[in-house]
């Protein structure tokens, strides 16, 4: 069974599988992703209620997880890890020791804890700032460049296209009227000539 971009052997984990994607949309509908504090908290209210236990969940988790981190004003200390089961039935415990549980292990064999450690994004926020500045002023004089362009231009564009219409008609208007003028002139020689 396909759900979620998963195929399942399992019909109960993909029923499973399919209710935390009616979930998952839930939350998506209600979240305002535009809102970093506000998907920080469900993130958290999410891995704290365990409401997630297949992979279709665990993306989700994982792509929640993904956008927190790119956000520089969240700092990493506050994004919990997402706990991950391991196959005996035990989850894997947080590096902080939080949101971990230990469910019935087989008495056969038991298994250390494993410890999952998130890599702290460093990120270099002065280096990031000189850059975005230098690229801000380069486009700044862009800018400029492209207005005195236009400003001195002789081509009509959107600032001066009026004016220059304007100026062509009234010319095309004094040369029509010059050649009437001229015409007329010839007008009374040629009549003048011819009695």
């Amino acid at each position: 069974m396909k759900v979620g971009g998963f195929e399942f052997a399992d019909e109960k984990l993909a029923e499973q599988a399919r209710k935390e994607l009616e979930g998952i949309q839930y939350i998506k509908d209600q979240m305002d992703m535009e809102n970093p504090d506000m998907v920080l908290q469900v993130y958290g209210k999410v891995i704290e209620e365990e409401l997630f236990q297949t992979p279709v969940g665990y993306c989700f988790l994982k792509e929640l997880q993904e956008y927190l981190m790119a956000v520089p004003y969240v700092r990493n200390e506050d994004i919990v890890p997402i706990p991950f089961p391991d196959r005996y039935g035990s989850q894997v415990k947080a590096a902080d020791g939080k949101h971990s549980r230990q469910e019935a292990q087989t008495p056969e064999k038991k298994e250390p804890e494993k410890q999952v450690e998130r890599i702290e994004k460093h990120v270099d926020y002065k280096k990031r700032f000189h850059t975005l500045s230098v690229a801000c002023c380069i486009m700044l004089l862009t800018m400029l460049a492209m207005f005195a362009i236009t400003l001195t231009s002789n081509n009509p564009n959107i600032l001066n296209y009026e004016n220059k219409l304007i100026n062509k008609y009234e010319n095309w208007q004094q040369e029509l009227d010059e050649r009437e003028q001229q015409l007329e002139e010839r007008e009374r020689e040629l009549n003048g000539m011819n009695p």
